[in-house]
Parts: structure tokens; C-alpha cells; sequence
């Protein structure tokens, strides 16, 4: 009769403990950088004869605004840089093709996106944007590289 009695009052203990540990932690979500997307229209990148190209695109990450790469003037926008303007994100993406990229977790504060992108016919273009990311409020982030341009849109969290 005392075994039982011992059974009742440890799974009363054990119970109380959880219902306590419950509510000691307060169910904060950790805020998540947006995602970024890079989408190629498939009229991206026109050479002269009206053929779609495929387009190198850099990214960089800045904490200030108005950073331009080195090549930027000379049609070389996504030249290698320096270790401390290294972008992100430097690599070719065909006509019709998406990719996506992870930001670093930085969303307590502003940061600036660079995008460049190497169009074939250097001058008529669009090759550098710079997008301002608030904080926490963007979700996602999508560039689009069409003909000779880049364009953005802003997805904020509901």
C-alpha cells in the first residue's frame, strides 16, 4: 500500500514540473533574413541579333548605401574584387532559369543589396541596382534580369 501511494505523488511531481517548465520560456520567434530570388526572363540578355544570352549576376551585402564595384564603368560590373568587397553571390544564370540565395542573418538592422548583372550590349542598360532592406519586414526579396535591365519587388511578412 505504501508503493502505490509513492507512484500517485512522484507522477503529481513530475507532472508540476512540466506544466512549470511550460511556461518559464516565452515563444519568441527568431527573426529569419528574407530569401532572395534571381530570376532570368527567357528575352533576358538580348546579343545584337535578338538571341537571349545568359547573364552574369553578382550580389553584394553592404551595411552602408551606395557602394559600386570596381568594373561597374567598363561593362566589368561582377569583376573579381577584393576580399573585403567580395559579393555574395557571383555566377551565370541562363534565360529562363531561377536562383535562390540565403542572406547572411543580419535583420536587426538595415542593410543594402548591390545586384549587377553583365548585359552583351554594355551602355544601353540597367546593369546596377541598390535596394534597401528595412529589417525584419521583408520576407522576400525577388530580381528580375530581363532584356537589358534589372527590376525588383519587395514581399513584406503579413
Amino acid at each position: 500500500m505504501h508503493l502505490p501511494g509513492c507512484l500517485v505523488i512522484g507522477a503529481l511531481l513530475l507532472s508540476g514540473c512540466s506544466l512549470f517548465a511550460a511556461d518559464s520560456a516565452p515563444d519568441h520567434a527568431v527573426p529569419q533574413p528574407p530569401a532572395l530570388s534571381l530570376t532570368a526572363a527567357l528575352n533576358s540578355n538580348l546579343s545584337p541579333g535578338g538571341i537571349a544570352q545568359p547573364t552574369r549576376v553578382c550580389v553584394w551585402q553592404r551595411a552602408q548605401p551606395g557602394f559600386i564595384p570596381d568594373g561597374v564603368f567598363s561593362g566589368a560590373t561582377c569583376q573579381l574584387q577584393s576580399d573585403a568587397n567580395a559579393p555574395l553571390f557571383n555566377d551565370i544564370i541562363a534565360p529562363g532559369m531561377q536562383r535562390s540565395l540565403h542572406l547572411p542573418d543580419t535583420v536587426t538592422t538595415p542593410f543594402w543589396l548591390v545586384i549587377g548583372a553583365e548585359f552583351q550590349q554594355y551602355g544601353s542598360s540597367q546593369s546596377l541596382i541598390e535596394i534597401r532592406v528595412a529589417n525584419a519586414d521583408a520576407e522576400k526579396i525577388i530580381v528580375s534580369i530581363n532584356d537589358q535591365t534589372l527590376a525588383f519587388k519587395i514581399y513584406n511578412k503579413d
